[in-house]
């Protein structure tokens, strides 16, 4: 599943370490997205349930990972370095480690960004108030009027349309994935102690679904940031988007 990766990812050329950054996490997304899909071609069900979970939030880690990196690039360049350095241990934990609370999600609410507004109160959670107000909202503008017509053909990027104005445009994405985040997670950490109603096969393809369809329909709006690096043609995002719906659809639908 390179779709999805290169649509998350982005067009890594030119851009020095970030690029070797890009690169590394555009193998890892397309190597545990192809295992989950597979995992449902096999037919496996104690796979399905036990390791799909897994594998689908590490997708949804790595690619948010990979648009901080697009996004605010100077915060995994710091992380590459120090884990680059000498001092590095693999058993001790980073201080500055990419986090799901504080990079991705961000429970303090933003300040207004007002004449009193101070720099040390950015907040810089990709899916924050002040990065959807200086990168989303403008990318959901833009992108409802590219798209305004309806010849697209995908159900995924008619959804994204839905959305009644760009001020929902972060609420859209947070709220799920920090839902499915959580579902995920309790696979991963092994809390069921009895078999649990939302780890069967039906709903792990659900879920599994929903990563998906968030993360490219992320993924998409992000090639209509105006100041983002690594953007690839919108046209060609669009496509990618199509071919990644159309491959899920085979292993089950959800609705919006």
């Amino acid at each position: 599943m390179d779709k999805l990766a290169k649509l998350i990812c982005g067009d890594d050329n030119n851009l020095g370490k970030l690029s070797d950054i890009l690169i590394h996490l555009q193998k890892q997304i397309t190597f545990y997205s192809s295992k989950s899909i597979e995992s449902f071609t096999q037919q496996d069900e104690k796979v399905i349930t036990n390791i799909v979970p897994y594998y689908a939030r590490v997708i949804l880690e790595l690619s948010l990972t990979a648009l901080i990196g697009r996004i605010d690039p100077f915060r995994l360049l710091i992380v590459e370095k120090i884990q680059s350095g000498p001092g590095y241990e693999v058993g001790k934990k980073i201080e500055s480690a990419i986090l799901w609370s504080g990079d991705i999600i961000s429970e303090k609410k933003p300040e207004s960004l007002d004449y009193k507004f101070k720099l040390a109160e950015i907040n810089r959670a990709v899916l924050a108030g002040h990065i959807a107000t200086v990168f989303w909202e403008p990318a959901f503008e833009s992108a409802s009027d590219s798209l305004c017509n309806d010849s697209y053909q995908s159900e995924w990027i008619t959804t994204l349309l839905q959305i009644s104005s760009s001020r929902g445009v972060c609420t859209y994405f947070r709220d799920p994935l920090q839902t499915l985040y959580s579902t995920l997670s309790k696979g991963v950490h092994q809390e069921f102690l009895m078999a649990s109603p939302t780890q069967d096969v039906a709903t792990v393809k659900e879920n599994l679904v929903k990563v998906f369809k968030y993360l490219s329909q992320l993924g998409l709006l992000s090639h209509f940031v105006p100041a983002i690096h690594a953007k690839i043609d919108q046209g060609n995002a669009i496509e990618l988007v199509k071919e990644v719906e159309i491959q899920l659809k085979n292993i089950g639908r959800v609705s919006n």
